[in-house]
């Protein structure tokens, strides 16, 4: 049984001394914070989902904490930060309570200035029917890298399962390094300065940069949620080759007017033509709006329309649809009911 774990030596502590591996582990600079003098803290980013909380496999009241080294920030907002380490534990969770509580699964550094100073990786316990706890040891310096939720009876509903536990991990890196981040908000709660460059785990790893006053990722792509914010951020200094993001739609400005171009392959079983004379058929392609240009050209699996189909021509479009006419005039018998693959590249 253990609702505790001691970590490797702490560094940076009065009075204690750390062997060549510890040294190994720990001396190494973290930035992010809100101040030259302060750390972000965070668990350091490896293989392996370092630090990351879960349930047991077959639930019980405990919870698995992975193997990890993090920054600790001070509670000084000079006294820069400590580095711990630990290897995987497995830590008891309380019995239940009359109301529901939440415990937090936390890495500290208790700091005396003396050799009885010590880290831990354990379980802060909350307070039936309350919120979050919060740490209230003396020299205290802390983090919280998950929450548990415990359930009234949960020894009898399922224990600690999958469902209760949050991850609560942050990521501490070199100073200058993309900080990783798990979401938009947590992007948008950093400390932020000019080049700040983030990787959105949320995203695949996509790397953003605070410009000073929009995130932008890509060859320097301002990111923008609508066109109005757009807008906004070029007023006073748009010019033609200008570029944004917007949505799915990367835009470009003409000189004149916002342009994208989007294309596409659509796939339209065709019914039976209403003349044979360069019958028209109408499709809708899907772009919401009215295209400037379009192009569409046919393509079919039978050799034989293949090889009586070729460009199509574009007699109308609108919002919605393409109004289609074939060059041919002696093809309907075999376009009734056959596969036609349209492909469109329009500007908008």
């Amino acid at each position: 049984m253990a609702s505790e774990m001691a970590t490797r030596s702490p560094s940076f502590v009065d009075g204690k001394s750390q062997n060549a591996q510890e040294l190994r582990l720990h001396v190494l600079s973290s930035g992010g914070g809100a101040t030259p003098l302060a750390s972000r803290g965070g668990v350091r980013p490896s293989g392996g989902n370092p630090g990351l909380v879960a349930a047991l496999a077959t639930p019980v009241m405990k919870v698995r904490v992975n193997a990890g080294i993090a920054d600790i920030p001070s509670t000084s907002v000079s006294g820069g930060f400590y580095r711990v380490s630990w290897d995987q534990v497995d830590l008891d969770i309380d019995a239940s309570s009359a109301q529901a509580r939440t415990d937090l699964v936390i890495v500290e550094v208790i700091d005396t200035g003396t050799a009885a100073a010590t880290g831990k990786v354990r379980i802060l316990k909350g307070t039936p029917g309350a919120g979050r706890p919060t740490n209230a040891l003396a020299n205290a310096h802390w983090m919280s890298i998950a929450a548990t939720a415990v359930r009234v009876a949960a020894e009898s509903s399922g224990n600690i399962r999958a469902q209760d536990v949050t991850p609560e991990l942050k990521y501490a890196v070199a100073p200058g390094a993309p900080v990783p981040v798990s979401s938009k908000a947590e992007r948008d709660a950093l400390d932020k300065y000019l080049g700040l460059s983030v990787k959105r785990l949320d995203l695949g790893g996509l790397v953003q940069r605070w410009t000073g006053t929009v995130w932008a990722e890509g060859s320097d792509v301002p990111v923008f949620a609508s066109n109005a914010a757009r807008d906004t951020y070029y007023t006073g200094n748009l010019h033609a080759g200008a570029k944004a993001l917007v949505g799915d739609n990367e835009q470009y400005y003409s000189g004149s007017k916002w342009k994208y171009e989007t294309t596409g392959r659509v796939l339209y079983t065709v019914g039976a033509p209403t003349t044979d004379a360069g019958g028209a058929y109408t499709f809708p392609h899907g772009l919401g709006v009215t295209p400037s240009s379009i192009q569409v050209t046919t393509t079919q699996q039978a050799s034989d329309l293949l090889q009586r189909i070729g460009v199509v021509k574009v007699l109308n479009y609108d919002a919605a649809n393409i109004v289609v006419g074939l060059i041919r005039t002696d093809t309907s018998a075999y376009l009734t009911n056959s596969l036609l693959s349209l492909d469109w590249t329009a500007t908008a």
